[in-house]
């Protein structure tokens, strides 16, 4: 089992990219895209996360066409440092800076997306399944 720091998205975006990740599945037929929830994984998780979690800059401003880089297919960040500060904080990384689609490398466009809305969870993973801990809320600079 394998736990992952994740920024999940708002629900309604969740839905209509599970929906778009269904599509493509049935054109070509690669389970990946299945297999994880869309979100943006921050690295691997440990015991312990920090107790005060950074949002990145809010909107979020994601690309709307995917990249295949490192082995994953995700809609990359218009700023690759946007969760620098928030990586850094859980102490972990991760080679990619975007929303997972799956690994397949295919080709898969959509409309830009901004993202104003995300929270902090544990993503529990296993050989065939994965389920989402409690979700946190991130802390802003304008609370401080």
């Amino acid at each position: 089992m394998q736990d992952y720091y994740i920024l999940r998205l708002h629900k309604d975006l969740r839905i209509a990219l599970e929906k778009e990740r269904n599509r493509l599945y049935a054109l070509c037929g690669d389970r990946s895209l299945l297999v994880w929830e869309p979100c943006i994984i921050l690295g691997p998780g440990s015991d312990q996360a920090a107790h005060i979690i950074p949002s990145p800059p809010l909107p979020v401003i994601v690309s709307g066409t995917a990249r295949y880089t490192n082995g994953i297919l995700h809609l990359p960040l218009a700023d690759s440092t946007a969760l620098d500060r928030t990586r850094e904080s859980l102490q972990t990384s991760w080679p990619i800076h975007g929303i997972f689609l799956g690994t397949v490398d295919i080709e898969y466009e959509r409309a830009e997306l901004a993202l104003r809305s995300l929270s902090f969870a544990v993503m529990e993973t296993t050989g065939s399944s994965w389920r989402i801990g409690r979700e946190r809320r991130l802390h802003s600079d304008i609370y401080r």
